[in-house]
């Protein structure tokens, strides 16, 4: 379209209940996960590590 730059369209994964077996897999194995940092366990899964007070 023009004069749209920058514009993006998402789908929001998290919403669709057909991958809810996936996600949960991945909750899993991110969890068990013992040498990842919370960080990193976090921007596994699609979060943004926790800002610095």
């Amino acid at each position: 379209m023009a004069g749209e730059e920058g514009l993006r369209l998402e789908a929001d994964l998290d919403r669709i209940e057909a991958l809810s077996s996936e996600r949960e897999a991945l909750w899993r194995r991110v969890e068990a996960a013992s040498f990842l940092t919370r960080d990193e366990k976090r921007e596994a899964v699609g979060y943004a590590a926790e800002a610095l007070s």
